[in-house]
């Protein structure tokens, strides 16, 4: 009983910490309401790692293809770089 509650307790403990790590995580980058135009600059909209703007503008038509047919399952696919036939 006591090896459980050692072990509970360090599962607890660890998701604390993820927690909290994740937290200062979003105070330090993620934009707010009253932060909204600082934070929010042309590389958070469309960010420096896409190198192929036509294969990005592809996945852009697919997605509002798919969006407008509300077929969740081949966007999700599109986002996850999975190929949908």
């Amino acid at each position: 009983m006591r090896r459980k509650d050692i072990t509970k307790m360090k599962t607890k403990m660890d998701k604390k910490l993820m927690i909290d790590a994740m937290q200062m995580e979003a105070d330090k980058s993620w934009p707010t309401m009253s932060t909204l135009d600082e934070r929010v600059n042309a590389d958070v909209i469309i960010p420096q790692t896409i190198l192929n703007y036509g294969e990005y503008q592809s996945k852009l038509q697919k997605l509002a293809m798919y969006a407008e047919q509300g077929n969740d399952k081949a966007m999700q696919d599109i986002l996850d770089n999975t190929n949908t036939i």
